[in-house]
């Protein structure tokens, strides 16, 4: 069994030295890589096998290890936004290959056992933004799933 989260943490930023685990970036936030360990820590404890984190606001983009997950990273715009996808260590999703679409989007393709899997954590545009923008960022969306969908895999999207 696999079990899927999403939480907002606001940021991942480290208060006091205002960059993410990567030294980068200069936008001050809340809590820094001891916020990071410690859900590690929480998540793992919890058997969550896939968290989709948004707002982590982490300046690079690419995949960071932590004890319990490897955590797949798009790169933040100016210190907003930042989605990410945490797999555990343990769990049985086996990432093939980690596609980013900007700051609000990670696609995990993936296979669990022998069945192809795609797993996507979007963080929309919030509903105060421009109308062309929120229906270009779920016509990405759609585009994504619909592509993954014709070739037969199953679709997770967080």
């Amino acid at each position: 069994m696999l079990k899927f989260l999403t939480y907002n943490v606001t940021t991942l930023l480290d208060k006091e030295k205002d960059t993410d685990l990567h030294g980068q970036g200069k936008t001050v936030g809340l809590v820094g890589k001891g916020f990071a360990t410690a859900l590690d820590a929480l998540f793992d404890e919890e058997g969550i096998s896939c968290v989709a984190v948004q707002e982590a606001r982490w300046r690079s983009q690419g995949t960071t290890m932590l004890k319990h997950y490897r955590v797949y990273h798009c790169a933040s715009d100016r210190g907003n936004y930042g989605t990410q996808l945490w797999v555990a260590k343990s769990s049985a999703l086996r990432v093939q290959k980690a596609e980013f679409f900007g700051n609000r989007t990670v696609a995990l393709h993936a296979r669990i056992g022998d069945r192809e899997v795609l797993v996507c954590a979007c963080h929309a545009p919030h509903e105060q933004r421009p109308d062309s923008e929120k229906d270009k960022y779920f016509a990405l969306v759609n585009d994504i799933i619909a592509a993954e969908k014709a070739k037969g895999k199953e679709i997770v999207v967080l």
